[in-house]
């Protein structure tokens, strides 16, 4: 499996998961702006094996198993906004957002354009 971590409306990424498609690979299309509202995401260990859920629209997926991944154009988590206290929403944003992150930095696979660590890496000016 192919996943591609994008918004809905990305042209470029439709092109590519369309002719990843055609190649017979199996892609799966997440944006982070569906969690936590719409998704959720857990990782658990089960003696020394790994395994990171996506839960979806009814359906589960391992995504233990993905043989790479593109960070593409991921919306920003979406939370509640039943949320009213300013401090309290930001803080819960912040939260969603370095989740995200964290359940990506815990899949073993290759990534386009890279790891989250390798790509603040590159954006640092000396």
């Amino acid at each position: 499996m192919i996943v591609i971590f994008t918004e809905p409306r990305d042209p470029h990424a439709d092109l590519v998961e369309s002719k990843l498609r055609a190649r017979g690979e199996h892609v799966l299309r997440f944006d982070w702006a569906d969690f936590p509202m719409r998704a959720s995401l857990s990782i658990e260990w089960r003696g020394a094996d790994k395994h990171v859920v996506l839960r979806i629209a009814g359906a589960q997926v391992d995504l233990t198993g993905c043989k790479s991944a593109w960070l593409r154009r991921p919306g920003k988590p979406q939370v509640s906004q039943d949320i009213e206290a300013p401090f309290l929403q930001g803080y819960v944003d912040e939260e969603c957002f370095r989740v995200m992150q964290d359940t990506c930095n815990a899949l073993d696979t290759r990534w386009l354009p890279g790891r989250f660590a390798a790509i603040r890496s590159r954006s640092r000016r000396p």
